[in-house]
């Protein structure tokens, strides 16, 4: 109970760190040092959600979850941490559409850079880990997300510096996770009877 704790803790900072980290701070070194980080942030968060065993994204499917225990019954801190966390992580519906809007708007990564170097990475991990389980992820929503990261790849593809392409094509990042979506999709599609 205390290590699940202690994960939403991690959680919940990692989430406020990358997505707004900058707005709570006015140093510039501070916010260059942010942005610097950011790509790792997303990292983090993206192997957080391949492995913490609880569907952070969809909350309410963990009262069914043998892996969570109720931690906002064990005290006052622990019930503390996890209204801290649902006011911060939103929704994986939200999130999605937040993804599919920054896509479809044809905004470039400047707009909003923890989009692409947080969110999707963290969304990447997610799904694949939580398909097969008992959640509402489905294929669509793998699609959808995998349209997203073709769109932005498309709106960005001129850019003379983009560095989360660079970090995308070094690390393999979001298109190992994508790769293995798409073998999931796969295998579903073929297990429909003709």
């Amino acid at each position: 109970n205390e290590i699940q704790l202690a994960g939403y803790k991690i959680l919940n900072a990692l989430w406020i760190i990358g997505t707004q980290g900058t707005k709570f701070v006015d140093r510039e070194w501070i916010i260059e040092e942010l942005n610097r980080h950011r790509p790792l942030l997303g990292d983090c968060l993206s192997s957080f959600a391949s492995c913490f065993s609880v569907a952070f994204f969809e909350s309410e499917f963990n009262a069914n979850n043998k892996n969570a225990s109720n931690v906002s019954q064990l005290s006052s801190e622990a019930n503390d941490v996890m209204t801290n966390v649902s006011r911060t992580i939103p929704h994986l519906t939200k999130v999605i559409s937040d993804v599919e809007e920054h896509a479809e708007s044809r905004a470039t990564y400047e707009d909003a850079p923890y989009v692409v170097e947080v969110i999707l990475p963290c969304v990447c991990s997610y799904l694949p880990y939580w398909w097969p389980k008992v959640t509402n992820v489905t294929a669509d929503h793998m699609n959808s997300v995998l349209g997203s990261v073709l769109k932005l790849i498309n709106n960005n593809i001129d850019a003379n510096e983009a560095p989360w392409m660079k970090h995308i094509a070094g690390k393999n990042l979001i298109f190992d996770k994508i790769h293995s979506l798409f073998n999931i999709v796969v295998i579903f599609i073929k297990s429909i009877p003709k």
